[in-house]
C-alpha cells in the first residue's frame, strides 16, 4: 500500500494521489494509495510519498521498514515517473 502525505492531507496531497494514482494505473500497478495528513498517516504501509519538507517527520512514524519517497513540487510531472520507477523496480 501507498500513502501520499501533506502537512493537512487535503490539499496537495489529493492532488497528487490522483497524479500518482494514473501513472501507477499506466504502469500497470494495482496498489492500494491514499492521501493522508502527516499526523494522521498509518504505520503499517509500505511506500509513503510526501514532501521532502516532511521526509524526516515521516521517516520518523514509520522507521525503516516503509520506503519513503520525496517530492519536490507536486505538480512536476518527471518527479512522480521518477517515484513510479522505484515503486516498479521495488514491487514484488
Amino acid at each position: 500500500s501507498v500513502a501520499f502525505v501533506c502537512d493537512g492531507g487535503m490539499g496537495s496531497s489529493a492532488m497528487g494521489l490522483s497524479i500518482l494514482k494514473t501513472k501507477l494505473r499506466k504502469a500497470m500497478l494495482d496498489l492500494d494509495v491514499n492521501n493522508y495528513s502527516a499526523e494522521n498517516m498509518p504505520t503499517d504501509v509500505d511506500v509513503v510519498v510526501t514532501n521532502t519538507n516532511l521526509a524526516d517527520r515521516v521517516k520518523d512514524k514509520v522507521g525503516d521498514k516503509t520506503l519513503v519517497l520525496t517530492l519536490e513540487n507536486f505538480l512536476d510531472n518527471d518527479e512522480y515517473e521518477r517515484i513510479v520507477n522505484i515503486i516498479t523496480q521495488n514491487n514484488g
